[in-house]
């Protein structure tokens, strides 16, 4: 069967300027009509039941045992990261989108663009291949072993950034950041009403909150891994989005 190329815009959070995943023309109806479907749901979202299953979900989750019996490698990964974020980040900064296979007869497409988090999907050989030094994809694999494959699939860069507001420069991020992605087992049926995060992060602030009023907030606990890393749970009430 022929296949189709569908595009989605992704989010600055995730560093991907765009994904393209190529599919027969069956999905990309099933997807069209998914979405149709959403959208529509969007007009009638229950505020008072996402609130309570958010609220719920985060009450009940806990801290994973796994990251603070692998405290020290995950200390010891985070660092070669800082310690190589700019040539990580800079390497093929700006340039055309580089195609890699995710999924059979699924495809992406990344670009990085300047003052951008960017992801990187370190479980992916070709993403490795287009998006990361070639002398560097050793060590990344020494990482990735030594903490396990299946417990940090990726991690996020975020250079440091300012703005200008009229003649001031306000710092956003005053130093390079470093978020590692934590796999989890979940423990529930999904849930749409909320989007659930473990992950760990290094030389970045994130604030604490314990409860929210309203859908548009974030629910996020954290605490001291090893050293500077916090490992942090995030629990992100649907609003439409």
């Amino acid at each position: 069967m022929k296949n189709y190329s569908i595009v989605f815009f992704n989010s600055k959070w995730s560093g991907a300027s765009i994904k393209e995943i190529r599919m027969p023309k069956l999905k990309i109806l099933i997807v069209l009509i998914c979405s149709l479907f959403f959208s529509c749901n969007f007009l009638s979202v229950d505020e008072k039941a996402i609130l309570r299953d958010s609220k719920s979900a985060f009450q009940r989750q806990r801290f994973r045992e796994e990251p603070f019996l692998k405290a020290e490698s995950i200390a010891r990964y985070a660092g070669f990261l800082l310690r190589n974020c700019d040539t990580l980040f800079a390497y093929r900064l700006g340039e055309d989108y580089k195609k890699f296979q995710i999924s059979e007869g699924g495809f992406a497409a990344y670009k990085k663009e300047s003052g951008i988090c960017f992801t990187f999907l370190t479980n992916h050989q070709d993403f490795m291949k287009y998006y990361i030094p070639e002398f560097l994809i050793d060590s990344i694999k020494h990482y990735t072993a030594e903490v396990g494959e299946e417990l940090i699939p990726s991690f996020t860069f975020c250079p440091r950034r300012d703005i200008r507001i009229k003649d001031r420069r306000i710092k956003l991020d005053s130093i390079d950041n470093v978020v590692l992605k934590l796999k989890y087992v979940q423990d529930e049926p999904p849930n749409h009403n909320y989007k659930l995060r473990h992950f760990i992060y290094a030389n970045k602030n994130e604030k604490v909150s314990n409860d929210i009023q309203t859908i548009y907030e974030t629910l996020q606990k954290d605490t001291l891994l090893i050293n500077e890393l916090r490992y942090a749970i995030q629990v992100i009430p649907y609003s439409g989005f």
